[in-house]
């Protein structure tokens, strides 16, 4: 009896192995594999939490310069007063350059510009630059770094990605008003260089396995991973989405998740006429603003948070074959809150399922090895409550054998099964 307790326990051991694999297979794969979704998404949330960050300090600095410059100060004073701040240490490594921007004839009835802007050098000093201020200048107060800024209060505005003329890298502008008795009289502006963002980036992406991107507002890609598009000479020096998929066909399928997440919202805010009032006079005060940019730039000026809160996760898509890392990839978009920024990161699908594969056997072990336990120590208790008691009292009838009747059995302890033999030979 033993032996046959234990061929129906090995019969139970089986099937209890073969259950837990079809459930890993089935229901545990696509929950390891949802939970390592989450993981690698979290892991991109973290990467844009952290740029929020950095951007929350370039726009506290300038928030403090608005309020800090007063339209009183010398021009040497209002100098002092940026490279201070430039030299903060939070942002001191990003900043490039910024300037003080006064409305036209503000100063001078005759004077259009008359801006105070510094570039920061290498060494912590500084210099001023004047280009801004010559005759055949075009005025800045036209710039799509500057005319939102019209309309934004106590709010900073982050600029569409751009060549600096003078350094030829790329830089974004972050932009914020300055008001004197509620009139709009200029605005503060503080350059960011992107190539700080992309090495942050780059090292970010490394760290996750793929890579990482991030587009402006207006689909221009901030950061090149691994320099892939930054020296192409038939692009240009920052490609926007459908600029890279029309010269790198394999770019096609990301450019068209890219843009029809960024639309989705987009044709959202659309349906706010008060943001489209907003957005046709952004266009109205500066020629380099086009609506479909002018209405992502009102919908964050003016928020309506019952419609646009802002996106935890824009979009997740599964790419057969990556423009750049040529396999297949899952990819993660984001929307950064105040800048508007999209920040999308990639892992090769073969990653996750290396993690998915693994969790899975650590789940498979551990299940079987406590199947296992309980198996054993069911037939432990089989073994020592039914099968002992019943080979003891087989063994006391078999030496009470012969013509004499069988006389009770001295058996300790008084179960069920001793006393119902008991009954038979009393």
């Amino acid at each position: 009896m033993s032996f046959k307790a234990l061929g129906i326990l090995g019969m139970m051991l089986t099937v209890v192995v073969i259950t837990i694999v079809y459930v890993l297979d089935t229901t545990g794969n696509s929950m390891v594999r949802d939970s390592a979704n989450q993981r690698v998404e979290a892991q991109v949330e973290t990467v844009a939490q952290s740029l929020g960050q950095l951007s929350n300090s370039v726009g506290t600095v300038a928030l403090s310069l608005a309020n800090t410059l007063s339209l009183q100060d010398s021009d040497t004073v209002i100098e002092q007063k940026l490279a201070n701040m430039f030299r903060n240490p939070h942002i001191r490594d990003m900043v490039a350059s910024g300037g003080f921007w006064p409305e036209p004839y503000l100063y001078d009835p005759d004077k259009v510009k008359s801006s105070v802007f510094i570039v920061i050098e290498d060494d912590g000093s500084f210099r001023r630059i004047n280009d801004y201020n010559e005759v055949d200048a075009t005025p800045y107060q036209l710039s799509e770094w500057y005319a939102p800024a019209r309309y934004a209060k106590e709010k900073a505005y982050w600029s569409r990605a751009y060549i600096d003329p003078y350094t030829n890298e790329p830089m974004v502008t972050c932009t914020v008003p300055i008001f004197s008795e509620n009139l709009f009289v200029g605005v503060v502006t503080i350059d960011v260089r992107l190539e700080r963002l992309q090495a942050f980036l780059t090292r970010s992406g490394e760290k996750l396995g793929g890579y990482m991107l991030m587009f402006d507002r207006g689909g221009a890609m901030m950061s090149f991973p691994d320099a892939k598009y930054s020296h192409d000479p038939s692009l240009t020096p920052l490609p926007s989405v459908k600029e890279i998929a029309s010269h790198e066909p394999d770019f096609a399928e990301l450019a068209l998740v890219i843009s029809q997440a960024t639309q989705g919202e987009r044709l959202l805010r659309q349906s706010n006429p008060n943001v489209m009032d907003l957005a046709k006079a952004i266009v109205a005060s500066s020629p380099e603003v086009d609506l479909g940019y002018a209405v992502s730039v009102a919908s964050d000026l003016m928020p309506d948070l019952s419609l646009f809160s802002s996106t935890e996760r824009l979009f997740i898509h599964r790419l057969e074959t990556d423009p750049i890392l040529d396999e297949t990839t899952l990819v993660f978009g984001r929307t950064l809150p105040e800048t508007n920024w999209t920040l999308v990161g990639a892992l090769p699908e073969r990653l996750l399922l290396v993690e998915a594969t693994q969790l899975k056997n650590d789940l498979f072990f551990a299940m079987a090895l406590v199947s296992i336990l309980l198996v054993c120590i069911t037939y432990v208790t089989i073994h020592l409550q039914i099968v002992r008691p019943m080979a003891r009292v087989r063994n006391a009838l078999v030496q009470q054998k012969g013509d004499t009747p069988f006389a009770p059995i001295d058996y300790p302890e008084k179960d069920e099964l001793v006393c119902w033999s008991q009954s038979l030979t009393s």
